[in-house]
């Protein structure tokens, strides 16, 4: 009986840190700030663009809201061991919302994707640098 409560209490104890293990977060892939400089779509709504620039600004619209490109909302970002963070910019009072990090998993020339802990957003590039 002992023998066989230390065998289910093993077999739980597995398959916890089974469960454990699928909520780890992807390794972030190798890039650097050169690899995001330029226009993206989200694929998921490809009228939300998302323009980064090599100086560390960047700016986002949503057309499907009628917001283009001249009222876009400015942001600071930064990417450092795979991890981007954008800082959205308060036209009112300047002040900066920090949004991140994100864990960049997938980066080509044509394709990039990141993760927060709760989804994964991929995007396409519209135009190079």
């Amino acid at each position: 009986m002992k023998r066989a409560k230390w065998l289910v209490t093993g077999l739980a104890l597995c398959l916890l840190m089974l469960g454990f293990s699928a909520c780890v977060t992807d390794n972030p892939v190798e890039c650097d700030e050169s690899d995001l400089v330029g226009l993206w779509y989200n694929d998921a709504n490809p009228q939300e663009f998302w323009r980064y620039y090599s100086n560390g600004d960047g700016y986002t619209w949503d057309e499907s809201e009628d917001v283009h490109e001249n009222e876009a909302q400015p942001f600071k970002w930064t990417l450092e061991d795979g991890k981007l963070t954008q800082y959205h910019i308060i036209s009112i009072s300047g002040s900066k919302i920090p949004k991140g990090p994100y864990t960049i998993v997938e980066m080509s020339h044509s394709h990039m994707a990141y993760k927060d802990s709760y989804k994964k957003i991929s995007f396409t590039r519209v135009s190079d640098h």
